[in-house]
């Protein structure tokens, strides 16, 4: 009962929250292709001009993106499990130990050692339940309820596929929400390296936010100084990607730009993508479902343009570069 209690206080505490807190906050997250947009044709302006996504490119993320398993989600929303502790407690220790797993284990990464330094010890978990439109403490009820009110903490909120599936919600898979300076995270279990490669771009986030970048600020949404935190949070997620593959995602991705040597836009990368080559990339890891597969296929693309431009250029600009090629990517997926 006491455990009971604590659980009630927690949902007291942080206070009913409609389901439209999220909604006009400008969030960091992972950028992913939709699959809903890969079957069409990218957006122009201009209909004269030629569409550098082409038919081909189109049947081939077709074809990369089916026969994926649904996915299973941990939470679904359901008023049961609103109240079922012993569930929220076992996931809780599983997502904090998870986190502080890619810790560990990508400390020999700068920017990640930085992470460790601050935060190991200090990450706790809610839950956002459509059932309850709100999010609920849960696991250690100690150090959630520390950390809610220590602004040095971290909270990692967890939502269920309910939550994801309301449009104003505005949720994706994971992201930053500076507004409650907390991670978003889709409570599916999502499989090694790709959890930490996730949860370490949003952290990326974080670092930048807290320390009061101007990257991070709402007023520079799609700005070039935006878009180059993004550009960062990617590349730090090759290096925990090539990390754990002992070097061999970096070798894969070297490959298929050594192929395009003699290719004079970087912008024609992804149209030249074939089947063949994107599966050399995801055959390096666990198998994913159909939820998770956008996320690996936008890290593909901006890793693969992003190391044909490092061959070509330097300094600044390659920044600028690397700015431009992102801009266009998300640009014909919307």
């Amino acid at each position: 009962m006491k455990q009971f209690g604590w659980y009630i206080a927690g949902i007291i505490v942080l206070g009913m929250v409609i389901l439209g807190m999220f909604v006009g906050d400008v969030k960091k997250a992972k950028t992913p292709l939709p699959v809903s947009t890969l079957t069409n044709t990218a957006k122009t302006t201009d209909k004269t001009q030629a569409n550098p996504l082409s038919e081909k490119f189109d049947q081939t993320m077709i074809e990369f993106t089916s026969k994926r398993p649904e996915q299973q989600w941990l939470f679904s929303g359901s008023q049961m499990e609103a109240t079922d502790l012993a569930k929220f407690t076992s996931v809780s220790k599983s997502t904090i130990q998870k986190a502080e797993n890619s810790f560990k284990t990508y400390s020999n990464i700068p920017e990640v050692k930085q992470f460790a330094d601050k935060y190991s010890g200090k990450l706790y978990v809610s839950l956002f339940s459509s059932a309850t439109n709100a999010p609920m403490m849960m696991g250690r009820t100690g150090d959630a309820f520390k950390g809610h009110n220590d602004p040095s903490y971290l909270e990692i909120c967890l939502f269920d596929s309910k939550a994801r599936q309301n449009p104003r919600n505005q949720l994706t898979l994971l992201s930053f929400n500076p507004r409650f300076n907390s991670i978003m995270l889709a409570s599916i279990d999502f499989k090694e390296p790709w959890f930490s490669a996730f949860f370490l771009h949003e952290m990326y986030h974080v670092k930048k936010f807290r320390e009061g970048a101007q990257s991070s600020k709402n007023n520079q949404y799609g700005t070039d100084l935006w878009i180059s935190e993004e550009v960062e949070s990617h590349e730090l997620e090759t290096k925990v990607l090539d990390s754990a593959t002992k070097g061999k995602f970096l070798a894969a991705v070297n490959a298929i730009v050594e192929k395009r040597k003699d290719q004079t836009d970087v912008n024609l990368i992804p149209s030249s993508l074939t089947l063949e080559e994107l599966n050399s990339l995801d055959g390096l890891f666990p198998p994913c479902s159909k939820d998770e597969v956008p996320f690996r296929l936008s890290q593909y693309i901006f890793t693969t343009g992003f190391s044909w431009l490092e061959k070509r250029f330097s300094g600044a600009e390659l920044q600028k570069k690397k700015i431009d090629y992102y801009r266009f990517i998300t640009s014909q997926f919307g």
